[in-house]
């Protein structure tokens, strides 16, 4: 904890404690952007205290996704890049800026379909469009509605189907009926 206070107290002075393999060296943060060790997020001195590079496997988001989100509120703009592939994301900067950043991309980064359940329903006799339409009004799942984030519906019209996602089974049913 104390070389996080320590580190704080550098970066006011425009120093980056900068991380290397045999331990520390301070220089101007000019510098710093340039140098540092590199770790992984999920390696066990991920995010240590000094400037370096931390690598952040992703696995449900995209990372061009997470440097717009990243960027936006939480990081200096080009502290945070994507890799070629997207599922990668680089993160530069100091300890405590690389520590803050992995624990919003924790955040973000999650299954938002796990407990969900999902059905794909072929409509025959009409528009997808309109059956999604009224199945939002009629199981109130709008933004002021009761049934607001317990059923999402999605017009998926290439197929003219009726995306239903529930957060739970009896409500999918609910839908399907």
């Amino acid at each position: 904890d104390l070389l996080f206070v320590f580190e704080s107290a550098l970066h006011a002075n425009n120093l980056a404690m900068i991380r290397e393999a045999g331990g520390y060296r301070i220089a101007p943060i000019a510098e710093g952007g340039a140098f540092g060790a590199a770790d992984r997020a999920d390696s066990a001195n991920a995010a240590s205290p000094g400037y370096g590079l931390t690598v952040v496997p992703l696995q449900f988001v995209a990372a061009p996704t997470l440097v717009r989100l990243l960027e936006g509120f939480a990081m200096r703009p080009g502290t945070v890049r994507a890799d070629a592939s997207g599922r990668l994301l680089l993160i530069a900067g100091s300890g405590d800026e690389r520590r803050t950043a992995l624990q919003t991309v924790r955040q973000f980064d999650v299954d938002w379909l796990r407990g969900q359940s999902v059905g794909l329903y072929p409509i025959h006799n009409g528009s997808s469009a309109a059956v999604a339409g009224e199945l939002d009004k009629i199981m109130d799942a709008g933004e002021a509605g009761l049934g607001h984030g317990l059923v999402k519906l999605q017009d998926v019209s290439a197929q003219n189907a009726v995306l239903v996602v529930a957060a739970r089974p009896p409500l999918l049913a609910a839908a399907a009926r």
